[in-house]
């Protein structure tokens, strides 16, 4: 028994750091991501997590790299 509450509180437990995607200058977030290296990069990726921290919302940053 509580084993399965265990795993039931377990699976409500979601990724609390910053997720971050690389995609082409004024692309928004595809539908479907495109085939190859390209739908590669724009997949979502965890970039930090501080445990002492609690990030929480969402908001968009862009930054431009040359």
């Amino acid at each position: 028994m509580a084993s399965k509450l265990a795993q039931a509180v377990s699976d409500l437990h979601r990724y609390d750091g910053v997720t971050a995607r690389f995609v082409r200058i004024g692309a928004g977030a595809p539908q479907e991501l495109p085939g190859g290296r390209e739908g590669i990069a724009q997949r979502a990726r965890r970039v930090f997590r501080d445990p002492a921290i609690r990030v929480a919302g969402r908001a968009r940053w862009s930054v431009y790299v040359r």
